[in-house]
């Protein structure tokens, strides 16, 4: 997670950690409701779970 991470952050990624109550498609890309606010974004990354997997 951290190559990952670091790799958004120079890419110009903002990383947001928080719990995603709702996500909802409009014709600009997504609005995410998190448990810290409303969040606009024309792509987005889920992570879901907690342990690394070698695939």
């Amino acid at each position: 997670m951290d190559h990952f991470a670091e790799h958004a952050k120079v890419s110009g990624s903002e990383i947001l950690m928080a719990d995603v109550t709702n996500v909802a498609k409009d014709e600009n890309g997504f609005l995410v409701s998190t448990t810290s606010g409303l969040r606009r974004s024309r792509a987005l990354i889920l992570a879901t779970g907690n342990k690394y997997k070698k695939l």
